[in-house]
């Protein structure tokens, strides 16, 4: 059987939306909680046997105490099913959200599914899609490729996080890492953590609706939780410069003017290439060399 937790947190317009797309997936063996974190119950005296007949629905008020990292890991370590999804009560999800993906974990080796989605402004749905590649699987089998897939400012977009299916028995010992220093950003250590334990797959065919409004938690910056994110991915990634660089330059492109970002982009992978890096710190050491001799030969 496989659990979809819903997770809830005042906004009872998309919670609604949300809790209706799962009751129309069509997989049969399908568990839905909802785990509401609200200031106040969203679904007070609702009846969800006759709203919903024959889907199999529980309904969990948490009393509106929690920070959104303990409520995902309280969610996850109370499931009892084989398979569970964290998924969040802005999001739409398609009839296949399940029967596509749930092949990949006949592999033993696959701990965690992600899907590709269609992207949603608001209440406007879109074509526009999480990663452009619809055709082919992408396999990730370590922390550095997940890291890679996340900050190579070369990479296109990835798997939205509220799409993930867990094997509850590899994940459920790692789920903590949702609470590290990284904070709101916790979710790539989290599945860099996965990464190094089992495979996590990236399905290409959209299997939902990945909402973007303006009370995203996404758009809303903390710096604390960024600079903790770069020293964790900073043990992680060791020696690997690059993908520090590119992560730092992902600061850059948060806090710069907009006007500035294309130039400067374009400027920063210039200089961030090994050869052109290489050729001006050569440059600029004769450069050193040619004034300290001129200097030495005005003295004498």
């Amino acid at each position: 059987m496989i659990e979809i937790i819903l997770l809830c947190r005042n906004r009872l317009d998309y919670a609604n939306e949300a809790l209706t797309s799962l009751c129309k997936i069509d997989y049969k063996n399908l568990k839905i909680t909802i785990s509401d974190n609200s200031s106040s119950p969203l679904f007070r005296d609702r009846n969800f046997s006759s709203e919903f007949p024959g889907k199999n629905i529980r309904y969990i008020y948490r009393g509106g105490k929690l920070k959104a990292t303990d409520h995902m890991i309280s969610a996850a370590q109370e499931s009892e099913c084989d398979f569970f999804c964290l998924f969040h009560d802005d999001d739409i999800a398609l009839p296949n959200f399940l029967s596509d993906r749930i092949k990949f974990f006949d592999d033993p080796s696959v701990i965690c599914v992600g899907t590709n989605a269609y992207e949603m402004l608001g209440n406007l749905k879109t074509q526009n899609s999480s990663f452009k590649d619809q055709k082919n699987v992408i396999r990730i089998n370590t922390s550095k490729n997940l890291l890679s897939e996340y900050f190579d400012i070369d990479k296109g977009s990835v798997a939205p996080f509220p799409g993930y299916i867990y094997r509850k028995k590899n994940v459920i010992n790692l789920v903590n890492l949702l609470s590290s220093s990284a904070g709101k950003y916790s979710d790539s250590i989290f599945l860099a953590g996965l990464a190094d334990h089992g495979q996590l797959v990236w399905s290409p065919k959209p299997a939902m609706y990945y909402r973007k409004h303006f009370n995203n938690d996404s758009n809303f910056e903390s710096l604390k939780d960024r600079l903790g994110l770069l020293s964790l991915i900073k043990k992680i990634l060791q020696k690997d410069s690059r993908l520090i660089a590119d992560y730092r330059f992902s600061l850059y492109l948060i806090w710069a003017p907009k006007s500035y970002v294309s130039k400067k982009k374009k400027r920063y992978i210039f200089l961030h290439h090994k050869k052109v890096k290489k050729f001006l710190i050569l440059y600029a050491l004769n450069n050193l060399h040619r004034l300290f001799k001129k200097l030495r030969n005005h003295f004498r």
